[in-house]
């Protein structure tokens, strides 16, 4: 449900994506040692799983982005409403993402994911159409 409400129903309804989805999340999470954030300069190898993690969910989630764009008619997806809105890619991927990531740590960790995520969100700063 997270997944369709945050992008698309074709990333939604393919179970293998959503799988690869889950598991670049774990390594983000899995990424978040103590020794990686009190150095966070280091280039060990906490880092480079977190930047391979991360650049996978932008991969994933851009290939479906690119699939709406070039789509003939325009459907109800948050995708959809976004690019509608004629937003640009790398905006429409910000979003997913940060609503991805935040809602899982929510569902996850509880109240005060949800507290730092309102707050980020009230500093999101999207044109009003």
């Amino acid at each position: 449900m997270t997944v369709r409400m945050a992008t698309c129903r074709e990333l939604a309804d393919d179970r293998q994506a959503v799988e690869k989805l889950a598991q670049f999340y774990w390594n983000i999470e899995k990424s978040a040692t103590p020794f990686a954030s009190l150095l966070p300069w280091f280039p060990g190898s906490a880092k480079r799983t977190k930047e391979k993690a991360t650049m996978g969910l932008y991969h994933l989630i851009g290939s479906y982005v690119k699939l709406h764009r070039d789509a003939p008619t325009l459907s109800t997806d948050p995708i959809d409403v976004l690019l509608a809105d004629g937003i640009s890619d790398d905006n429409i991927l910000g979003v997913s993402l940060s609503h991805l990531l935040h809602t899982l740590d929510i569902y996850l960790f509880g109240r005060q994911s949800y507290r730092l995520y309102s707050q980020e969100l009230s500093t999101l700063a999207l044109p009003v159409s």
